[in-house]
């Protein structure tokens, strides 16, 4: 799929990830979940988010970025959507990061 999973406000091509202090002051979060949003964010918009991977990055257990993860989507900075494969067999599940919580459909 050609979206991008890593929405941000504005486009920054420089060395420095910029983001609304909303986010990173957002008292809802953990400072684990917030680190990783901000880790998130620095990341390019085509990059594929995997636990695993994430978890190799850094000193972290992939449950702590499955947890961290389950935080951010509570709040909305996290939303998920299951879409079938492109060659029609099966489904898979986009994950989208936005720097600003999104409106959580129950």
């Amino acid at each position: 799929m050609s979206e991008p999973s890593i929405i941000r406000i504005k486009k920054h091509k420089t060395e420095f990830t910029v983001m609304a202090n909303r986010a990173i002051q957002d008292e809802n979060l953990s400072f684990k979940a917030t680190g990783l949003l901000c880790y998130l964010m620095s990341l390019p918009d085509d990059w594929v988010i995997r636990s695993s991977d994430l978890s190799s990055r850094k000193r972290e257990k992939e449950w702590a970025i499955r947890s961290a993860f389950q935080e951010l989507s509570s709040a909305g900075y996290v939303v998920r959507k299951k879409v079938q494969n492109p060659d029609g067999r099966g489904w898979i599940t986009l994950t989208y990061v936005y720097e600003r919580p999104q409106k959580i459909s129950k």
